[in-house]
């Protein structure tokens, strides 16, 4: 797609998601973040840099490197994303409930248990409103807090 539509558009932007994806699987990380990171730069210049697809980017960056535990990294994607919503949305959002369990999962691997709590309980608020107490979404970010109260636990 670069070839017919150039490097600037979205049609490219999607090629090099699915390679990101395929890169991801077979394990290349670094691959897989690069073209991201191009996607992402295709998105904010097409989309502009506050639009809800630029944020599902930084998104999927801070997935990718939570797992590579570069915390501090995929902490600056996930507030990027969190602000975008924030900003689109308002606080009372499924996106922006997700934005803070993201940041709550991070915060727990980095082992900084306390205020992934505070994210977590923010997210698990906007749940409960939005999606309800028996959502499952809603359901996962308890048995998340769950899981960083025990982990707590187990370090006394």
């Amino acid at each position: 797609n670069k070839s017919i539509f150039g490097t600037m558009h979205l049609s490219t932007a999607s090629s090099y998601n699915n390679i990101a994806s395929v890169l991801q699987m077979k394990g290349d990380i670094d691959g897989a973040i690069m073209y991201l990171r191009g996607v992402a730069n295709i998105f904010e210049k097409k989309l502009g840099k506050n639009h809800p697809d630029t944020a599902l980017i930084y998104k999927k960056i801070g997935v990718i490197l939570m797992n590579m535990r570069d915390f501090g990294g995929a902490l600056v994607e996930h507030h990027k994303a969190l602000k975008i919503y924030e900003a689109k949305y308002g606080g009372q959002h499924a996106e922006v409930a997700s934005s803070h369990s993201a940041i709550g999962v991070v915060l727990a691997n980095k082992g900084d248990f306390k205020e992934a709590l505070v994210e977590l309980d923010v997210a698990l608020a906007i749940q409960k409103s939005v999606l309800g107490k028996k959502h499952a979404t809603t359901q996962e970010t308890v048995h998340s807090i769950t899981n960083v109260r025990e982990a707590q636990r187990d370090l006394r």
